[in-house]
Order: structure tokens, then sequence, then C-alpha cells
């Protein structure tokens, strides 16, 4: 049997501290984001360790997913559902 771990990216950077719909927006992890990232890999090692990690193309997950792999495999259609007029939007 083979598991499969679901994980969400760490926090993003918003502009101006404000909170955004983000969709499929592209930002990238905050200094927050990054330490999540590093309380995630050493919670996670051991399960991840040798094995494939997949993301999406946005640099908020590549950034968390490189935190977990050296390697990280980007595919499309692995990114958040669009939002519409409301994607980017504070």
């Amino acid at each position: 049997m083979r598991n499969i771990y679901f994980i969400r990216h760490a926090m993003p950077c918003f502009p101006n501290n404000d909170k955004y719909c983000i969709g499929q927006s592209d930002f990238p992890l905050c200094d927050e984001g990054r330490g999540q990232a590093s309380i995630l890999k050493n919670r996670a090692e051991h399960i991840i360790e040798g094995k494939p990690v997949f993301c999406s193309k946005l640099s908020r997950a590549m950034e968390t997913a490189k935190h977990i792999s050296h390697s990280p495999i980007a595919i499309d259609g692995l990114e958040e559902m669009h939002a519409g007029l409301w994607d980017g939007l504070s």
C-alpha cells in the first residue's frame, strides 16, 4: 500500500501585510512562512526521506517543497483553484 501526504504551502508574503484572495496569484513565502517550512522539514523528514515530492509551479509551493526535498517535481494542475475576478484582490 502506498501513502500519499498532502501538505499545503507555508504562509505567503502579502503586500502591505494585507490578506488576499490568492488562488493562482503568485506570492513568495514570507519570513514566517520560511520558518513554517523549516518546522515542516524537521517534522516530516523521516516520512519523506527518499520519496518524491510533487508541488505546483507557484513560487510559494516550490519554496515550501524545497525545504523538504532537494529536487521537488513541479506539475501543472496542482496549483490552487483560480478565484476568478477576485484572484489577487485584498
